[in-house]
């Protein structure tokens, strides 16, 4: 026997800069799919990130078995990349989307939120790129974020800037020591600066972010200049999350892509205050949704079938 469904329903996105994650749950709380699609950041692409929270819909209702027309049944909490700035809010704002409501916010708060299950910590947020939030009941902090290269300092895409700096710099013989570092990241220009400029014109966060591993799997190797921009990152993380922590915060959780990779570069004194994340962004959002409309406070759906396949 088929379990019945509780309406409304409420989809979780975490949109972020290279990929999203959808979170599919019922009223009563019962996860019913999750998925994954494009990234959706909104500063950069809306109609992007539009068509991405889309797919990650429709994905997430045909994996739960229900029909399309059960997007107009859902409330949608979306944490998206480059939210950050009221005129990408408002332009956000002015999507004809097809959900029965929208809750807008950033990805850093909604990773906040599952983090710790509500309001109640801080999470530094590595990934692409890179920032901290602070929730402590009603009050909100947030530090960074601002976007690359002006901002996100210690994210993937820095890390990839960074490389690109050394390489050009032994290249030009600032830097007199060639390394396997520098020699990894022209052999992908074909040892052309002049192919680096002409990329660079163009390439996104996440195209500069591609290059982080390269960075992370020469340190692993003992070379002492990916070791210096891995320290050099911790630095600039620390200094957010020490910016962003709110007294009454319960700790802190390093959230995203590189949070394993950079948490052994963070100060001594925040890594002693790191948490487990209770749950994923994904979840942060569904929360969010059910806050914005007070449906933590409601009486649970009502079952219905109508909307399943073949109902």
């Amino acid at each position: 026997m088929t379990r019945p469904i509780f309406y409304p329903l409420f989809l979780g996105v975490d949109g972020g800069a290279t990929r999203s994650r959808g979170r599919l749950e019922d009223a009563k709380g019962a996860v019913l799919a999750t998925a994954m699609a494009g990234p959706a950041n909104v500063h950069r692409d809306r109609d992007g990130a539009c068509r991405s929270i889309e797919a990650l819909a429709h994905d997430c209702l045909q994996s739960a078995g229900l029909r399309r027309s059960a997007i107009t049944e859902t409330y949608a909490g979306l944490g998206l990349a480059g939210l950050g700035q009221q005129r990408d809010r408002e332009r956000m704002a002015q999507w004809q989307h097809p959900f029965l409501g929208v809750s807008l916010t950033t990805d850093a708060h909604v990773a906040c939120l599952g983090a710790f299950g509500g309001r109640k910590g801080t999470a530094l947020v590595v990934g692409t790129g890179s920032c901290a939030v602070a929730l402590v009941g009603a009050r909100t902090r947030r530090v960074g974020g601002w976007g690359f290269p002006i901002s996100d300092g210690g994210s993937g895409a820095w890390l990839g800037l960074r490389a690109i700096q050394h390489a050009l710099a032994v290249h030009d013989g600032v830097v007199t020591a060639e390394d396997p570092l520098s020699e990894t990241v022209l052999d992908r220009f074909e040892n052309d600066p002049e192919e680096i400029v002409a990329w660079a014109r163009t390439a996104r966060p996440s195209a500069f972010a591609e290059l982080a591993p390269l960075v992370v799997d020469a340190a692993g190797a003992g070379v002492g200049s990916a070791d210096a921009i891995l320290s050099e990152g911790g630095r600039l993380l620390s200094d957010l999350a020490r910016a962003a922590l709110i007294e009454g915060s319960e700790g802190l959780a390093v959230l995203g892509g590189l949070s394993a990779t950079m948490t052994p570069y963070l100060d001594p004194g925040l890594r002693a205050r790191i948490i487990q994340p209770k749950d994923t962004a994904e979840a942060g959002a569904v929360l969010l949704a059910k806050e914005h409309i007070g449906y933590d406070r409601a009486p649970p759906g009502s079952p219905g079938e109508m909307l399943r396949d073949g109902g």
